[in-house]
C-alpha cells in the first residue's frame, strides 16, 4: 500500500532511528526504500543490520543530487501511496496507521499530511519552535479534514511538509516534472505541482512525526549554487499561478538577493553584484542596493568583513 523513501547521502548518525521508526509503525503494509546517493558501505551495513524484507537498499554508483534521487526511487516503488523521509528525521508509530485509515475511507484524497514536532540533535521537542513553524506556515488555525484553498497553503505559506509528515498519491506524481536538478527544493516543486493540478488534500493536526535540526543538515550549509534552482521554480510559478503574481516577484527579488549574498561571501563579487542588480529590478530591495554597492569594493576587502558583516544582513 505505501512506499517509504528514505533519503540519505553519506550522513549515518541518525538512519538507525529513522528506519526503526517506520519498522516500527503499527500499520505493516509498506516497503521502504533506503535511496542512498553516496552508495555508502557503511550506509548499507546500517541497512543490513535490520535483516528485513521490508527494506530495499538502492546505492546509486554515481551522485544523482537530490532530485534526481527522489525520482529514481520513485520510479522503482511498489505502493499506491509515497511518503518521503529524510534520513535524520523520524515518525511516530501511528503514524501510518491514522494517516492511511483516513485514505483507504477517502478514495477521493490525493495527499494527506499531518503536524509534526521540531526536535533538537538529541530528540528533545522544541515546543516554542514547533508552533512557530506550524503558524508561519499557515497551519495554526487549519482545521482537520479536507483542506479548501490548498493553492494559498502552498503558495502564500509553503504549507505542506512534503518531506516530514505526508502520504502522497503515486499516480499524482507526474515524474517527467522532475527533469532538472533542484536540489533539496524538490519537496517545494511537488508541492507547487500538487497545488497546480488543483489535488485533494487532507490534514491532520495531530503531531505524528519529528523533524530534527542540527549542525550537520543540509539547510545550515551555505554553497553558491545552492538557492539557484528555486528561480526555475518561481519562473514555473509564476505561469501556474499569475493570482500570486506580486507575491511571487516579491520571492523571486529575495532570492536573488540570497544568490548575491552567497556569491560575495565565496569572493565571487562580480556575479554577486548581477544577482542584486537583478533584485532591484524586481522590487525595491534597499538590503539589495547596499549590498550592490558593497560588492563593488575590492574582493579581498570584503573576504576579510564577510564573516562579520553577515550576521548583520
Amino acid at each position: 500500500m505505501v512506499s517509504i523513501i528514505l533519503t540519505v547521502f553519506e550522513r549515518s548518525e541518525f538512519l538507525y532511528e529513522s528506519i526503526n521508526s517506520i519498522l516500527n509503525q503499527t500499520y505493516q503494509n509498506f516497503e521502504i526504500i533506503i535511496a542512498d546517493d553516496s552508495n555508502s558501505t557503511k550506509i548499507q551495513s546500517i541497512c543490513q543490520s535490520f535483516n528485513s524484507n521490508q527494506i530495499k537498499y538502492i546505492g546509486n554508483k554515481d551522485t544523482l543530487g537530490v532530485a534526481f534521487n527522489i525520482k529514481n526511487a520513485i520510479s522503482i516503488c511498489n505502493g499506491e501511496y509515497i511518503s518521503i523521509l529524510n534520513d535524520d528525521d523520524y515518525r511516530d508509530p501511528m503514524f501510518l496507521d491514522k494517516l492511511v485509515t483516513i485514505l483507504s475511507q477517502h478514495n477521493h484524497i490525493d495527499i494527506i499530511f499531518s503536524e509534526h514536532w521540531i526536535v533538537d540533535e538529541n530528540g528533545k521537542i522544541i515546543e516554542d519552535l514547533t508552533e512557530t513553524i506550524c503558524k508561519k506556515h499557515g497551519r495554526e488555525n487549519l482545521k482537520n479534514g479536507i483542506v479548501n484553498d490548498l493553492r494559498k497553503l502552498v503558495i502564500v505559506y509553503n504549507g505542506l511538509p512534503i518531506a516530514m509528515s505526508s502520504i502522497i498519491r503515486k499516480s499524482c506524481i507526474d515524474l517527467s516534472k522532475l527533469n532538472f536538478d533542484i536540489g533539496g527544493s524538490y519537496d517545494l516543486w511537488i508541492s507547487y505541482i500538487l497545488a497546480k493540478e488543483n489535488v485533494n488534500a487532507w490534514y491532520v493536526s495531530e503531531r505524528l512525526s519529528y523533524y530534527r535540526i542540527h549542525r550537520k543538515m543540509e539547510t545550515q550549509k551555505k554553497s553558491i549554487n545552492k538557492s539557484i534552482p528555486k528561480i526555475h521554480i518561481l519562473n514555473e510559478a509564476l505561469n501556474w499561478f499569475p493570482e500570486f503574481k506580486n507575491l511571487l516577484l516579491e520571492r523571486k527579488s529575495k532570492l536573488y538577493y540570497d544568490i548575491g549574498k552567497d556569491y560575495i561571501f565565496f569572493g565571487r563579487n562580480k556575479e554577486a553584484y548581477s544577482y542584486f542588480k537583478t533584485s532591484i529590478q524586481l522590487s525595491h530591495n534597499l538590503k539589495a542596493f547596499m549590498l550592490l554597492i558593497y560588492s563593488l569594493l575590492p574582493t579581498k576587502i570584503t573576504l576579510q568583513i564577510n564573516k562579520q558583516f553577515y550576521k548583520q544582513i
